[in-house]
């Protein structure tokens, strides 16, 4: 495939001259002059093929390695090359080839690759984006939904919340093009629909026995799940919430033993709470929901600890209910 019919694509996102003779100029330092304008030509179109999208035509398949490579390491990871010393482009019969060989290094380093997926993600949100929603950089809440279950998310259980932890969703039914772009990018996937379901799948997986995941995942539920102007949840949203949370795939409030926390905790709650619940309060249930799966007896537990007053109230509560248990 000849690298000159991408030309008129890359015009429509760099200037294809201003980059080719900004390298030729770097690559001159090592190279003679007629070899440095060939090597610059394809390292130029390369990159703006994996940033327009026609790299979607490179091969996993490695690219051949030639008997005789100078190597300039130091040169390459300077100014930022494509090619490794033991893929030269010299020795590739064509640009697939050279695209192949060239692969190994977007997948795994900064510079050209970062901007490559950014500007395949922010092409991947607006196939997302609704074409009759004039709000440009956001999807809207029939978008979003679509795009969750299109990763596999389950609208009605903790799977949906590990998608909006990735884009940093300002609300439920609302992704925006920063979040969406910046938190894929930062997962350092592929900006592919098929890689993005398979990082889902891994994380779905690990929700259930990853604490790391579960915490990082459960914590931003507050901040996704609340109103923009207020500063608490609701009760019974936070009730369902946590619902969903402490339920398969996420992670069961319930003790080896059988003890089923959560459920206490929704009856102490319905009996004895009424008001809100604030960001303290929410990020140390889970704390506590850990404490108590250790030790179900809360001998941990103390009046003067330092938990949230409604967590001393409900160790109170479920220790004199349990107590009262016993007599009877």
């Amino acid at each position: 495939m000849d690298y000159r019919n991408f030309r008129p694509r890359f015009r429509l996102t760099r200037d294809f001259g201003v980059q080719f003779r900004r390298r030729v100029r770097l690559l001159r330092e090592s190279y003679r002059t007629r070899y440095a304008t060939w090597l610059a030509q394809h390292q130029v179109a390369f990159e703006m093929a994996l940033a327009t999208g026609a790299g979607d035509i490179i091969s996993s398949a490695p690219g051949p390695t030639p008997s005789q490579a100078p190597a300039h390491e130091d040169l390459h990871a300077r100014v930022g090359l494509i090619f490794s010393s033991t893929a030269h482009p010299l020795a590739c019969g064509s640009s697939t080839a050279a695209l192949a060989a060239a692969t190994p290094y977007f997948q795994s380093n900064g510079g050209a690759s970062d901007h490559s997926r950014e500007v395949r993600l922010n092409k991947m949100f607006d196939n997302l984006r609704n074409t009759d929603q004039g709000e440009q950089d956001t999807l809207g809440a029939e978008s979003t939904m679509a795009y969750l279950q299109s990763l596999g998310a389950n609208l009605e259980d903790a799977s949906l919340f590990i998608i909006l932890e990735i884009v940093q969703a300002p609300s439920i039914g609302e992704i925006t093009r920063d979040g969406f772009v910046q938190g894929w990018k930062a997962t350092n996937v592929d900006a592919r629909p098929e890689a993005h379901q398979q990082y889902f799948s891994r994380l779905l997986v690990q929700l259930a026995t990853n604490k790391d995941v579960f915490k990082k995942v459960y914590r931003y539920v507050f901040v996704v799940g609340k109103e923009k102007d207020q500063r608490a949840l609701a009760l019974d949203i936070a009730l369902t919430y946590w619902g969903m949370l402490f339920s398969p795939p996420g992670q069961r409030w319930i003790t080896a033993s059988g003890v089923d926390f959560f459920e206490e905790w929704k009856a102490f709650l319905s009996e004895k709470w009424t008001r809100s619940v604030n960001k303290d309060m929410w990020n140390m249930t889970l704390e506590f929901a850990y404490k108590t799966m250790e030790d179900e007896t809360m001998s941990f537990w103390s009046p003067d600890g330092a938990w949230p007053g409604v967590i001393d109230d409900f160790a109170a509560w479920y220790k004199k209910k349990t107590a009262m248990d016993v007599d009877a």
